[in-house]
């Protein structure tokens, strides 16, 4: 295990498809069962699922559980693409605080903000379980808007008509520019037409939400008008419109020129001018006045003057003219011919940049969503695209790439190329690699450029697939033309012109997005391997002077040759750690790489390492520049070479040069974090303490390259490094490298305390050169001091000598009143370190714990980062006894603090409910304090726990955590959901009881279930389950109670959109209401039976066969005679249905596989001996004899399952109790120095790409066998539920069947 701080600078994934700041986006996973966050990235083409599928290869234990992903308050569904989302998401809020006319800009790339997500852990998922999220739809959606008119008799042409005209004049601004970065490039949306479907789902919602406002306000005069201007306003305007609106294109079209099409130069004529239909309608008024013109028709030539003039109303100042000229578009989009005008449109130079970008951006999104149609997913707004649009596409798209006269543009007009090739190439586009190669050996520089644009998307189209189907054609046909041309590029001395370096840039781009995945055959062989290394080492070694890029580091850094050079280090360090190193290469790898690997290792590895060595000799001797990501891919190829015994070899008598002069630099105090200090000491604290730094930074490459050597090699590299360290600090060095060597002591300390020769010293290293520092006039050395306090601390530092402790603890608490911030918060996280080591520290801290805590608590509010929520946990676990007194004050400070982030991360509006919330107010949530909200929920969660012991206590305390329950349920803060409900079910269940303050909750609950919160079934099903036990008494008295519970056991087994796991969760909440509610369900009884019957062969896992079959069980506990006459009633034969299968389960091993199963089942046989002879079906008089049979099997087994769930228990204590501080976890002390290291890391590595290779094969095997191959096949046993509790627990099973027999 790695120290915080280390976990915290330790880079999780390498980037694999792009390193650039603006193709991939860093994400920070929040889970809600306790798991430590994780840092990963996304890049532009991975849609949720592809998260998912990340966060179960980090996370192995979450293999096969539900995962839901959540972010600013929505549920993500598995088909969304995450980073243009979160991108659209980012610029509109860009864009709500700026003016209207700086919509059209770039926003800069924003992928150094860490993007928070909640992952939302449910049960395990059982093979065959559909994993999709899919649109919940619940069985009872209210009409909303003007949908409710139906009611009124209006046709849904009628209402189609209101809508229509309604949204004409909203507020709303229906053009939206949206700025997404995807692989380095600037992707523009214009949601004109086709935009993407998260948009118009949450535009849908807002739209509903406007007409409701609307219709609410025709019986209340007094309501704020929907549209922001009077009536007498807006009739004004809507006359003076209507009057001269017609006239309105001819100021556009004027002095336009006809677009001309290709080389022919021949001008279109107009057949008709462009004519808007205009709509006015005033809010409150009954009567809309309408006028309206012809529009554009084009039965075969597009009218290409009128059409450029159409696009550019779209981005006109006036949002009326806008909103015309969309809704123009949209009714004219699918006449055939359309997408070939547009492609004249942008090919001419006689039309306007602005209205050629804003067709380039239609037609990307036209054909994104719409090329290929899924006829069960395809919706309304999206038509198909005639076969004469398509052959022109094809035709002619790679000379208007050609011919583009901005990036922008290109941009547009590329990822439109991508969507083209990814459908129809090769069996619909069998010439595109001709046409491609031709423009790349075409000689001229804009047809060259636009070859090395197409083959990257030629690439990207197919980079992330795992048949190696059109990729490895993509590879041999394009890769030659590509090499050739590059090295001729580079026999032109670098200069400040962009052509050269963009195209190589795009080149090098190409070949390292094609090994994502796989390397083909093509590129193992050495007529593709040799040049490409030959390119690739003479683009590192390339020198660039001065005059060939920017002066600025920061401008520098972005330059295209940097960006070139960058692309090189990547794709070397690729090829060598992916493909190209057979010590670590996976086992499912070798058979296709291991030939490989061995050659590449003895090959090329070594010239690799000697051209990065020299490149970093140049950068420490001053006599060249390198880039902060070359830099790190350096590094990151260094510590690749630590493992394998043929690079180590060559590391090896340079590792102590690299530590000094190489790494030692960026761990120092910089300038920079002196500025960042001084400007913004939070987000200093961000960066240095919080657990993920910045990706691709330096000193996060630095820091993982020295905890590398001290794992892999320690024997070796880690007492050289200590001494150094000792060096520095002995010597009279300056505060900026004392700090340097003291920040490399606390990224080592997990591995300073567990090397034998070493722990023993550190407390006489901490007298001499940390305590010293507490004192420093320097604020970052006092908090670097406290750092490493608690770094050792918290890796069980012994102090011989008491009176150090003191002094160190004292200092600690003198800290905690340091006027820097950054000091304060290090001084806070060290103090809870040493009270949980050392009982002295606790001792003294006692008196005074209630002070600490609400010092943690105002430097929480000051900084809102989680490890101070953590620290607040430690010190309520550590003090439950010294707290209780105060325990309902802190919980309401904690309240105000909870209240106060949930608020903050609203958006602001000055309404409570999101379904009054416009979209804008959406995207203006606040992560930060969203997950800072969830760090003080679960210190709340801490706090109940605590107290449980004394029942007063505990009920004051939940009448002060009631309220923001309600806030968070009222207001649908979805992301902080669980932690409510993980609340509500801690305080029903230690209480045992319901306080009348508690039933709105429940209510609530039932609501949300019904609308926004149909997928939390699982969060909310303990709460529910205690609701109706301790709550049997209000259940009983209220019948819409228990017709609320019902029905969520009915939507939960109906609803399509569920699958097995949400079903199993209706099942328990059924079998706790026929537990529990016995006597007062009867009117019911027959629909559960029904439903239960129905699902009898459903789903697609045992576990759910068998909670289905638990429920029909208790049917027949709850009443014998009416159960299983509502089974025949319902169906003949439906009883003996039942009883056959359950005594199949009963006779076969591990079909009743827990206690509770069996228990049941032997409590319902001895209620049926107790049956009279003329009530039982007649179907089942034939078999009724093998009910002591039955009982007899299941008494046989039942002592075995109680001994099995003991031994389970007793484990997950062991478990808890258990140290995995495990010292060759962290140290190599054992083998030789310089073999071969397999470790643990390597044994991960393995495993997954073992579990890959299952997993596909699996697939495969379900693509030639079809869907229904072996579901339950790989289905994990049925464990106990140790956390389940019923009412039945407390009866004897022996005790009742013996009853049974002697009354019988």
């Amino acid at each position: 295990m790695l120290s915080e701080k280390a976990k915290g600078k330790q880079r999780a994934i390498d980037p694999e498809a792009d390193g650039e700041s603006s193709t991939f986006r860093r994400l920070t996973i929040r889970f809600t069962e306790g798991i430590p966050d994780l840092a990963l990235f996304v890049t532009s083409t991975d849609a949720v699922r592809d998260v998912k599928a990340k966060i179960t290869s980090a996370r192995p234990q979450l293999q096969d559980r539900r995962l839901r992903l959540i972010h600013a308050g929505r549920l993500l569904t598995d088909g969304t693409l995450l980073h243009s989302w979160l991108s659209t998401l980012e610029e509109r809020q860009s864009r709500a605080k700026t003016s209207p006319s700086s919509d059209t800009s770039p926003s800069p790339p924003q992928s150094h903000i860490i993007t928070w997500l909640h992952c939302s852990v449910g049960p395990n998922m059982e093979p065959g379980t559909e994993t999709d999220e899919k649109p919940q739809i619940t069985q009872l959606r209210p009409l909303r808007g003007f949908d409710r008119l139906v009611t009124a008799g209006f046709s849904e042409e009628d209402i189609s008509n209101f809508r229509r005209q309604f949204h004409s004049q909203s507020s709303s601004d229906y053009l939206d520019i949206d700025i997404e970065n995807d692989d380095e490039e600037l992707y523009v949306h214009f949601r004109v037409l086709d935009r993407p479907r998260l948009i118009d789902l949450v535009d849908d919602e807002h739209a509903r939400a406007l007409e409701e406002q609307w219709i609410d306000s025709m019986d209340t005069v007094s309501n704020a008008p929907l549209v922001q201007t009077s009536v007498q306003s807006m009739l004004l305007r809507g006359i003076v419109m209507g009057f001269f609106f017609p006239i309105l294109p001819f100021f556009f079209l004027r002095d336009a020129k006809p677009a001309a099409f290709w080389d022919d130069g021949n001008e279109v004529q107009p057949t008709e001018n462009v004519i808007f239909p205009y709509v006015a309608t005033c809010s409150g008024c009954s009567t809309r006045t309408t006028t309206t013109a012809p529009f554009f028709s084009f039965p075969h030539t597009m009218d290409l003057q009128g059409l450029a003039g159409l696009f550019a109303t779209t981005y006109n100042a006036d949002p009326n003219i806008q909103k015309a000229g969309e809704l123009q578009i949209r009714k004219i989009g699918a006449q055939e011919g359309m997408l070939t005008a547009i492609l004249q449109i942008i090919a001419s130079d006689s039309v306007d940049l602005s209205t050629r970008q804003a067709c380039s951006v239609y037609l990307k999104n036209r054909i994104h969503t719409s090329y290929i149609l899924d006829a069960p997913g395809t919706r309304p707004e999206q038509i198909p695209i005639a076969q004469s649009d398509r052959d022109a596409l094809k035709s002619n798209i790679l000379r208007v790439l050609a011919g583009s006269p901005s990036r922008t543009i290109t941009v547009q007009l590329g990822a439109t190329l991508k969507d083209l090739i990814s459908h129809d190439f090769p069996d619909r586009w069998s010439g595109l690699l001709e046409s491609v190669n031709a423009l790349l050996n075409s000689g001229d520089i804009r047809e060259v450029g636009a070859g090395c644009v197409a083959a990257l998307e030629c690439v990207r189209a197919f980079r992330y697939r795992q048949t190696k189907d059109f990729l490895p054609l993509v590879v041999e046909k394009l890769f030659p033309t590509l090499v050739t041309v590059a090295s001729g590029m580079l026999n032109t001395p670098p200069s400040s012109a962009q052509e050269i370096p963009s195209m190589l840039h795009l080149i090098l781009k190409a070949y390292k997005t094609s090994i994502i995945v796989n390397l083909s055959v093509h590129q193992q062989s050495p007529e593709s391997l040799v040049p490409w290394g030959r390119l690739l080492f003479q683009v590192v070694n390339l020198s660039l002077p001065s005059n060939a890029v920017p002066e600025n580091e920061d401008e520098r850094e972005k330059s295209e040759w940097w960006k070139a050079k960058k692309w090189a280090y990547a794709t070397l360090g690729r090829l060598f750690h992916r493909f190209g190193n057979p010590s670590q290469l996976p086992s499912p790898m070798q058979k296709e790489y291991g030939e490989f690997a061995n050659h590449f290792v003895t090959a090329f590895a070594p010239e690799i390492f000697k051209v990065h060595l020299h490149q970093v000799e140049l950068y420490v001797s001053k006599q060249a520049w390198l880039s902060r990501k070359c830099q790190y891919q350096i590094f990151q190829f260094f510590t690749a070479c630590i493992k394998p015994k043929s690079t180590w070899v060559l590391l090896k008598p340079h590792t102590n040069r690299l530590v000094s002069n190489f790494v030692f630099p960026h761990l120092c105090f910089t300038p920079t974090d002196q500025e960042l200090w001084a400007s913004d000491p939070v987000e200093y604290l961000r960066a240095s303490i919080d657990e993920y730094e910045n990706i691709s930074s330096p000193v996060s490459g630095a820091t993982s390259f020295i905890l590398a050597l001290a794992s892999v090699r320690t024997k070796i590299a880690f007492l050289p490094m200590l001494k150094f360290v000792n060096e520095i600090l002995t010597s009279n060095a300056a505060p900026p490298q004392k700090f340097g060597a003291l920040n490399i002591t606390a990224a080592l300390g997990p591995f300073v305390m567990r090397h034998p020769e070493v722990k023993g010293s550190m407390e006489d290293f901490m007298v001499r050169h940390v305590f010293p520092e507490f004192t420093a006039s320097e604020p970052y050395m006092r908090a670097i001091a406290c750092e490493v306090l608690g770094t050792v601390v918290k890796h069980n530092l012994e102090w011989s000598n008491p009176e150090n402790l003191a002094r160190h603890s004292n200092a600690v608490g003198n800290a905690l009143d340091d006027p820097e911030l950054p000091v304060r918060v290090q001084a806070a996280l060290a103090l809870t370190q040493m009270v949980a080591a050392y009982e002295s520290v606790r001792t003294a801290v006692s008196p005074r714990v209630g002070e600490v805590i609400r010092r943690l608590l105002k430097l929480s509010d000051e900084t809102d980062l989680d490890l101070l929520n953590t620290s607040m946990e430690s010190m309520v676990e550590l003090f439950q006894d010294e707290l209780l007194p105060v325990a309902t004050e802190l919980t309401g400070r904690l309240c105000e603090s909870y209240l106060r982030l949930a608020k903050d991360g609203l958006a602001q509006t000055g309404e409570t409910n999101l379904d009054n919330v416009d979209i804008d107010t959406i995207l203006d949530t606040d992560d930060d304090k969203i997950y800072g909200a969830m760090g003080v929920a679960k210190t709340i969660t801490t706090i109940v726990s605590s107290v449980d012991s004394n029942q007063e206590i505990l009920r004051q305390v939940q009448e002060v955590v009631i309220p923001i329950i309600r806030f968070t349920l009222e207001n649908k803060l979805i992301d902080l959901f669980d932690h409510m409900y993980e609340l509500v079910d801690n305080l029903t269940f230690k209480l045992a009881s319901i306080s009348p303050n508690m039933w709105p909750v429940f209510e609530l609950t039932y609501s949300l279930f019904k609308s926004d919160a149909v997928d939390f079934l699982d969060e909310m099903l303990p709460s529910l389950d205690n609701y109706v036990s301790y709550g049997a008494d209000v259940f009983k008295a209220r019948p819409d109670y228990r017709q609320k519970v019902l029905d969520i056991y009915e939507t939960a087994m109906t609803n399509e959109s569920f699958g097995d796991n949400d079903r199993i969760n209706g099942c328990k909440l059924a079998e706790s209401i026929l537990l529990n509610l016995v006597g007062h369900v009867d009117d019911h009884l027959q629909n559960i039976i029904k439903i239960a019957i129905d699902h009898i062969d459903g789903g697609h896992t045992y576990a759910f066969k068998l909670a289905n079959m638990i429920v029909l069980i208790n049917t027949v506990f709850y009443n014998p005679t009416a159960a299983l006459h509502l089974m025949e009633n319902y169906k003949p034969g439906t009883a003996r249905l039942f009883f056959d299968r359950w005594f199949a389960a009963i006779n076969t091993e591990d079909k009743l596989p827990r206690v509770h199963d069996k228990k049941l089942s032997l409590l319902v046989l001895s209620k049926l001996l107790e049956v009279d002879g003329t009530m039982i079906p007649a179907s089942l008089m034939e078999g009724w004899y093998g009910i002591v049979g039955g009982a007899l099997v299941i008494f046989k087994s039942l002592p075995q399952a109680i001994t099995k769930r003991k031994a389970l228990e007793q484990t997950m204590i062991d478990e808890e109790d258990e140290d995995d501080d495990d010292d060759a976890r962290y140290l190599n002390l054992e083998g030789e120095d310089d073999e071969d290291v397999w470790d643990e890391d390597s044994a991960y590595l393995e495993m997954l790409a073992n579990e890959s290779a299952r997993l596909r094969a699996r697939s495969e095997k379900q693509v030639e066998q079809g869907d229904d191959v072996s579901e339950d096949s790989e289905e994990s046993a049925i464990e106990e539920e140790l956390g389940f509790f019923s009412l039945i627990d407390a009866i004897n099973p022996y005790t009742t069947f013996k009853h049974a027999l002697t009354s019988a």
